[in-house]
């Protein structure tokens, strides 16, 4: 997995205000300094994406949110021809879905504003599927849409949730390259 972001304590000299918080374990690394106007761009680091492949070719246990409005631990993974995400039990050999990222139509972060959607006229953010979970944390969430549904993954930090989507912004972009030049 990827290595985690880390903090430098405060000088001797220096007041204490608040101690430093540990890093979760399994965290991704720190993302490299970000855009303010494009913070999950696909042009990752080769290095960061080169890890974002190793991880998920492992699998990834991370939180899936159904359409029924639970949240359910799953291991989220590719293929082994790096074309499709998929996603098992933990525990289990079977996949219980996979979708070709060739067909992904965007990877959106919980925060960002679901194009597609309107609740009493006004715009919401997330996909439905999020806004019906118990998702505490939109900042820590994003969804990778295709045609005909959504997978809704939920990171266990911010931290994380950046490096993922940065992966699978940059995952879609070469394959629907890819597939276009087919």
């Amino acid at each position: 997995p990827p290595p985690s972001e880390s903090s430098a304590g405060p000088e001797a000299s220096e007041p204490v205000a608040e101690a430093p918080k540990p890093a979760p374990a399994a965290v991704p690394p720190s993302p490299p300094p970000e855009s303010p106007s494009d913070p999950v761009s696909p042009t990752a680091k080769e290095s960061d994406f080169d890890m974002f492949k190793r991880a998920l070719s492992k699998g990834v246990v991370m939180t899936k949110h159904c359409t029924d409005g639970r949240a359910r631990r799953r291991v989220i993974s590719c293929n082994d021809s790096f074309t499709a995400v998929g996603w098992k039990e933990e525990g289990k050999s079977d996949m219980k879905g996979e979708l070709m990222m060739s067909r992904c139509s965007e990877v959106r972060k919980a925060t960002e504003i679901d194009p597609a959607s309107k609740v009493m006229g006004k715009p919401v953010t997330g996909t439905k599927a999020l806004r019906a979970s118990s998702l505490k944390d939109r900042n820590r969430a994003f969804s990778l849409i295709f045609p005909q549904r959504t997978l809704d993954i939920e990171c266990q930090s911010e931290v994380e949730c950046r490096f993922y989507m940065r992966g699978f912004r940059r995952w879609r972009a070469e394959s629907v390259h890819s597939e276009a030049h087919t």
